[in-house]
């Protein structure tokens, strides 16, 4: 009876560590410092009395590597769990040599959360599965893309649109290319009716149809005579503030020219998606991204664009811009006065504006 109680007891201490072991593996040196996580974990990182920290499902474990020496981080999940990367204490006071941090998660519905500011190059990748990019614990507005740009842009200018309405003749076109990944754009404008000697202000400004909205690019006032009474207008590479994004793929901006006798705009024109939106690389602020469907903005006021494909976008606190794109989306504002736009082809769309005074901005076919 002795011998089979010993054997026994040997049973139970070898089946135990199998069932724990492994979850996450830190290796590595301080210049190249590795995580692996291979099981449904949470886990969130950080720095813990100068030492590289990371908490699973609560637990709290400190590794012996000072977080002012790690100089490249890569944090890896892998196999068909729903993990969630907690990087939002991932910070440039606690890492101050680190210059690359990279996360990958595997093939589960996964979350990453990204470092609430950090500077140094940054990418995440969602993997396969449906993947969620959360930046719910941030305090400072994001700009965020997961894939998606338009063909162009094009205007028609009138007084017709402005808001009230004017008396002026005048008429105008206008067409806009631009790039994402940049956040640049080039446009061509082109005016009847107003010579270039009238023109007091000529700005892009942001708000839906029918609505007075700020200034976000100044087009500056040398504009070039077309010998006719109007003038034209052509530049390349002008830079978008990135959080307008959203509002500009979303028809949610518009074209306005100022005038001596119309000092808050005389004509003007919504510029409209020329088509259906195509794909595009993802972008998020500095940070490279790839393979996200899903996306939660922060409690500030978002940018937040979709895919071709189906997407959940929430908006969290703040007014937000919201483009679903192409695809069978799930749209919600959340709190704020938010603004979500439309089009016909954009796929069977579910739009809650929630809390807050909210639009919907339908760009029609």
């Amino acid at each position: 009876m002795p011998t089979a109680a010993r054997v026994l007891a040997t049973a139970v201490l070898v089946l135990v560590p199998i069932s724990l072991a492994g979850s996450v593996l830190v290796s590595g040196t301080a210049s190249d410092y590795r995580v692996a996580i291979d099981a449904d974990e949470n886990v969130a990182f950080g720095c813990s009395a100068g030492k590289f920290s990371y908490t699973v499902n609560g637990v709290g474990t400190t590794t012996g590597q000072s977080c002012n020496t790690i100089q490249a981080l890569t944090i890896t999940a892998s196999g068909p769990f729903p993990n969630t990367i907690d990087l939002q204490n991932i910070n440039a006071a606690d890492y101050v040599a680190l210059t690359q941090l990279t996360a990958a998660s595997g093939d589960g519905n996964d979350t990453i959360i990204p470092p609430s500011a950090f500077s140094p190059t940054l990418t995440l990748d969602g993997g396969t599965g449906t993947d969620t990019i959360d930046y719910s614990s941030s305090s400072t507005a994001v700009s965020v893309n997961l894939g998606a740009n338009v063909p162009g842009l094009t205007a028609t200018l009138g007084a017709d649109q402005e808001v009230p309405t004017t008396s002026s003749s005048a008429t105008g076109t206008t067409s806009l290319s631009y790039n994402n990944v940049t956040h640049t754009f080039d446009i061509s404008v082109a005016v009847s009716g107003i010579a270039p000697v009238s023109v007091t202000g000529f700005h892009i400004h942001r708000a839906q149809s029918g609505v007075n909205g700020p200034i976000i690019v100044d087009l500056g006032t040398t504009v070039v005579s077309d010998g006719m009474g109007g003038f034209t207008f052509s530049a390349n590479g002008l830079a978008l503030p990135s959080l307008n994004e959203a509002a500009l793929l979303g028809g949610i901006t518009y074209v306005n020219v100022h005038s001596p006798s119309f000092p808050g705009g005389e004509i003007r024109g919504q510029l409209i998606p020329s088509g259906l939106l195509v794909a595009a690389p993802a972008t998020a602020g500095t940070a490279t991204i790839a393979n996200f469907e899903s996306v939660t903005g922060s409690s500030m006021g978002d940018s937040l664009v979709g895919t071709l494909s189906s997407n959940t976008i929430l908006g969290g606190g703040g007014n937000d811009y919201l483009v679903g794109a192409r695809g069978n989306d799930v749209v919600d504002g959340q709190d704020g006065a938010d603004v979500i736009a439309w089009s016909n082809g954009d796929g069977s769309d579910v739009i809650d504006g929630g809390p807050g005074s909210d639009t919907v901005q339908d760009n029609g076919g």
